[in-house]
Parts: C-alpha cells; structure tokens; sequence
C-alpha cells in the first residue's frame, strides 16, 4: 500500500495484482493508512465490554442460558446501574428504554 501512496503503482494494477477489491486500496489512501471505525462510536468501554462478557459467561454457566433475551436482560441490569447521563445516552441509543434489543 506505501507504494501506491508514494505512487509508484496505480490503484487498478495493485488491486488486480493482490486479487482485492479497487475500493481497499482507495479506502486506504484516503484515510492515510488509518484504519478508522464505521458507524456510531461504541456505548460501552472495552474494559465494561469484558465485565459484561465475564458476567454472561457466569450466567450461561450457572443454567441461565446464552439467548438473546438473557443476554439483553444481564445488559439493562447493567445500564441501570449507570450514571443518569449514561442512562440518558442508552436511553438515546435503545429507542427510549434501558433495555437493548431488536431494532
């Protein structure tokens, strides 16, 4: 990829050379190598994902399951105990309820 930024390929020779689609290397040369994130930014924190993660896992071992709807339970169990402000941005997120889901 330095190379088409330096130019000394063109994006059609290296996309057909390394069997790649013509918009990665576009992709990359527009964003200057920097892999950027799509969508909306993350509610939750890595460290309040791997908490969650290690709650679920408890739950599944002790029988309660690993459905959707256990899964969506452990969530509003945690975003209720938030800050008002975090509650009020989950609120935001999940169509006015603590409680993720199907959208």
């Amino acid at each position: 990829m330095r190379t088409v930024m330096a130019g000394g390929m063109t994006v059609e020779y290296f996309a057909s050379r390394f069997n790649m689609s013509y918009e990665r290397p576009r992709y990359y040369i527009h964003t200057g190598g920097v892999a950027k994130r799509r969508g909306p930014a993350p509610f939750l924190s890595a460290a309040e994902e791997a908490l969650l993660a290690e709650c679920i896992i408890t739950n599944a071992t002790i029988g309660r399951g690993l459905s959707q709807e256990a899964i969506c339970r452990v969530c509003a169990e945690y975003l209720a105990d938030l800050s008002a402000e975090r509650q009020a941005a989950a609120r935001k997120l999940f169509c006015g309820t603590l409680e993720p889901g199907r959208s």
